[in-house]
């Protein structure tokens, strides 16, 4: 079977699509989280999560839609409040 290239193009742009809303829902149950456990603002956690990442802390996949800790403890409100002074220059 031939595939045309506006098929392709078209089935690859929605799969891209997708992708990057799964990517979006990753980082908004994060922030959700985390504002849920520890009571930080939307811009506070958005930071934390930032830190997370630059520092390979936390993944977010884009096939599932979920993010990854590389360890529980990551999750802690300590540990999280430490994150954001860290990542605020404050530490």
């Amino acid at each position: 079977m031939v595939y045309t290239g506006a098929i392709c193009g078209c089935m690859t742009t929605q799969s891209y699509r997708d992708m990057a809303q799964r990517l979006v829902n990753a980082e908004n149950s994060f922030i959700e989280c985390v504002r849920r456990d520890t009571g930080f603002t939307q811009a506070q956690a958005e930071t934390v999560m930032a830190y997370f990442i630059k520092h390979k802390l936390m993944k977010l996949n884009a096939n599932d839609g979920q993010f990854y800790v590389k360890h529980g403890a990551f999750l802690e409100r300590d540990v999280l409040t430490r994150a954001l002074k860290q990542a605020e220059g404050k530490a």
